[in-house]
């Protein structure tokens, strides 16, 4: 990912593939350490809906064709 931000929308979709489009994105912080996702919902996540989510942004990372850029140093 170029960003952070990129990362956001990236989690945002995942979590919306796993739990349902009732999950909105209403919030986040970005960092160049740290990503958080805030988002309303009726309940915590099961640790199997956190582990899906994980396994769908790596899913969707895989999926999406690698960009490469050539670089000349002088």
């Amino acid at each position: 990912m170029r960003n952070h931000t990129g990362s956001t929308h990236l989690l945002h979709r995942a979590l919306r593939n796993v739990v349902g489009d009732r999950a909105r994105q209403a919030g986040s912080l970005v960092t160049p350490d740290y990503l958080r996702l805030r988002f309303p919902f009726d309940r915590g996540l099961t640790t199997d809906e956190i582990h899906a989510i994980e396994d769908e942004v790596r899913r969707i990372i895989r999926e999406v064709p690698a960009r490469h850029r050539r670089v000349t140093c002088r």
